[in-house]
């Protein structure tokens, strides 16, 4: 899986407003979402998982719970084997209701927002949620780590000379 780009809006405190990530404009290589604790990067990544299997992983809650804004969504366009793909998951947490779409690369809408056809689509694509988080795809491109971890500058050094490269992130919300 290539993760093409991710748009989040009001999912945690971290994200109350809009904020777009465009994976393809910072180029091939391993990326690396660096910030304080409390940044919001577990919640970026967890989101992709979310996009495509409708909870955020290792949470017991459910996304309704997480929702900072009136009309939160989670918008991921993705590539499998080649074949675009763009999820997409408008929720309401007053009616806890969630429409989860899945578009083919064209805009074509494969799915028509309930549940269940969703979830059968993105298994074919994607596999099952545990398949997912155990397989590379899932975090193929990132590599998550807080700036405590920095501090071992030795590992840092042997990971960039392995070919890694560290990309700093910053993410502005929208207002």
């Amino acid at each position: 899986m290539r993760l093409h780009t991710l748009r989040l809006r009001g999912i945690t405190e971290a994200f109350p407003n809009e904020v777009c990530v465009d994976f393809e404009a910072l180029g091939p290589g391993l990326i690396a979402i660096v910030g304080e604790n409390g940044a919001g990067k577990s919640t970026l990544i967890g989101s992709v998982f979310a996009a495509l299997f409708r909870q955020l992983p290792g949470q017991k809650r459910s996304l309704y719970d997480f929702a900072t804004h009136p009309q939160p969504e989670i918008d991921l366009t993705f590539s499998v084997n080649g074949a675009r793909y763009r999820s997409l998951l408008r929720i309401d947490p007053k009616s806890r209701q969630m429409e989860s779409y899945l578009f083919n690369g064209e805009g074509k809408p494969l799915t028509n927002g309930k549940k269940e056809p969703f979830e059968e689509l993105v298994r074919k694509c994607a596999g099952t949620p545990d398949f997912f988080l155990s397989s590379k795809s899932s975090s193929e491109h990132l590599l998550l780590y807080d700036q405590d971890l920095i501090m071992n500058r030795k590992l840092e050094k042997s990971l960039l000379a392995l070919g890694w490269c560290r990309v700093g992130l910053h993410i502005k919300c929208g207002a």
